[in-house]
């Protein structure tokens, strides 16, 4: 996977497990909404951003590593 740059801050930490439930859950929503609020006006930046947090979520979740297609 090639190096995209955006390294996530202190405020952009994705929770440590994903429950297997219909529900996502909460601190996924608020990871989520703090992307979004941070690259606002960065729509390339915040879909790198996103892809990195899906990429977290479905590892946490499914328990495999889930790459992205570049």
């Amino acid at each position: 996977m090639a190096a995209t740059g955006i390294q996530p801050g202190p405020s952009l930490a994705s929770p440590q497990a994903a429950e297997d439930t219909d529900l996502i859950e909460p601190e996924w929503v608020d990871a989520v909404k703090k992307v979004m609020a941070q690259y606002s006006d960065d729509p390339y930046n915040m879909a790198q951003a996103m892809t990195k947090l899906r990429e977290d979520y479905l590892t946490k979740r499914y328990g495999r590593h889930i790459e992205a297609a570049e």
